[in-house]
């Protein structure tokens, strides 16, 4: 339903935020400060990390510079044309009002988001394994800043429901029946038979991957207390988040934080596996008592 919704976007609509940029230009620069919301409608560009090629933007639609957009932090990456490209660009101060005015546009983004971190997780399982309980702990740990500031979850009165404590209101393995964003009381969220956080803050969302990427969920979700949530069933999701598109951009937000998550962990990975393979070069290739 949310890809249906978001496969009627006509980039071409916001051509009064479109401009051509020819090949060769650096539309992002590692390291700098945010400036815009990019969004590629035509064209090719490559995605470096410390000078090294780290990925490819040619599709339309694809987002870039929008964790750093959204969490108001240093790009982490540079960006560079390939050919000549048309891109939508969105200054910072003008952001969320055009999001807010879009709200379409505001759930593709967090879709995007949400793919996004889906696909990194799968790549930083293929490095490594055994941190990722950790890691698991950690992306759940960074994401418990409260929305309340943001979103007004007393004016979503009319979407709360209450639960008894030990009630599974996701289960791993199946698509989630709701998306679900936390108002009191306590949840663990449980992989495999263990439990890999347990969240009490209110705005915490879950089922939010899933039902995104209209995929099974990776955890199951159980009570421990008396819980209120605000739930909105799968098939008003897409209604829902089209009239609060405050919603879809507090969700865009916390995905950027877990996708943030990932990327420090991910680049953390590697230069271990680098510094222990440069060790293990070193041993097996010097003989230090000769010296």
């Amino acid at each position: 339903m949310l890809d249906q919704l978001i496969t009627t976007i006509n980039w071409q609509n916001y051509h009064t935020n479109q401009k051509r940029y020819k090949a060769g230009t650096f539309i992002i620069e590692q390291d700098s400060p945010p400036s815009s919301l990019f969004i590629l409608v035509k064209g090719m560009l490559y995605t470096y990390r410390n000078k090294t090629l780290i990925s490819t933007v040619d599709k339309a639609g694809e987002y870039f510079g929008e964790v750093s957009i959204l969490l108001n932090i240093p790009h982490s990456a540079t960006v560079e044309t390939v050919v000549e490209s048309e891109i939508i660009e969105i200054p910072f101060k003008d952001v969320t009002p055009f999001l807010t005015n879009s709200p379409i546009v505001a759930i593709s983004l967090a879709k995007s988001l949400a793919d996004r971190l889906v696909n990194q997780n799968a790549q930083l399982a293929k490095k490594i394994v055994e941190p990722l309980k950790n890691l698991e702990e950690q992306k759940n740990t960074k994401s418990r800043t409260s929305i309340k500031d943001n979103l007004d979850l007393n004016g979503l009165k009319n979407h709360y429901k209450e639960f008894r404590p030990n009630v599974e209101l996701i289960l791993q393995g199946r698509k989630p029946t709701a998306l679900y964003i936390l108002v009191s009381g306590k949840v663990e969220i449980i992989k495999n038979s263990k439990v890999i956080a347990v969240e009490d803050v209110p705005g915490y969302y879950f089922g939010d991957v899933s039902v995104l990427r209209d995929s099974p969920a990776n955890a199951t979700v159980k009570t421990i207390d008396k819980t209120i949530c605000i739930e909105i069933p799968i098939s008003r999701v897409s209604e829902f988040l089209t009239h609060s598109p405050d919603v879809a951009i507090n969700i865009a937000r916390k995905l950027a934080e877990r996708v943030l998550t990932i990327n420090d962990e991910f680049l953390h990975l590697q230069e271990e596996l680098s510094r222990k393979n440069m060790l293990k070069f070193v041993k097996n290739n010097f003989n230090f008592e000769n010296f």
